[in-house]
């Protein structure tokens, strides 16, 4: 049953994360679960940039820590992965031209090569998507640091196999 197997496996991730130094003060900002269209991991930012140095795409030691163990946990099972990129709505204030769409998606891209790094088979990505601040966890509150996040997404793999679109945002 592959709502079992995610369950494990989501169990795993959680025991993984919680063996890092950095756990205790990342563990709000980490989640994990199992639907029907596979297991979503959520990987959100604080106030203070928490897994990516800030307004860049480059992981900080504890958010590289976290994808690595992720990645390792993931690198077991067959299934094929999406990867997500969310900001808040403040404007990108970088380099011109570079806003938050190229922001979220190299977040993703970001994570994808850790993944890969830590033994995930790149052939099991299935996608990276960027979706700047379109699809924020609260829509009430756009500048909210939260929405800024990595989503980690393995999907079940019935959805493919049935011809059935993969899950897309939150």
């Amino acid at each position: 049953d592959i709502q079992s197997e995610l369950r494990q496996k989501a169990e795993e991730i959680l025991e993984a994360l919680r063996a890092l130094p950095a756990f205790e003060d990342l563990q709000d900002q980490i989640s994990v679960t199992v639907g029907p269209e596979g297991m979503r991991i959520q990987l959100n930012e604080a106030s203070e940039s928490s897994f990516f140095a800030s307004g860049k795409a480059d992981l900080s030691g504890r958010g590289g820590d976290a994808i690595r163990a992720i990645g390792r946990v993931l690198s077991t099972l067959p299934y094929h992965i999406a990867l997500e990129g969310h900001t808040d709505s403040k404007p990108y204030g970088g380099a011109v031209g570079y806003t938050n769409w190229e922001l979220s998606a190299d977040r993703a891209n970001s994570a994808r090569r850790l993944l890969t790094e830590s033994g995930v088979d790149a052939v099991r990505i299935d996608a990276i998507r960027g979706y700047a601040d379109t699809r924020p966890s609260f829509p009430d509150a756009p500048l909210d640091p939260r929405n800024r996040r990595i989503e980690i997404l393995v999907l079940n793999p019935a959805l493919r196999e049935a011809g059935l679109p993969t899950p897309v945002g939150s």
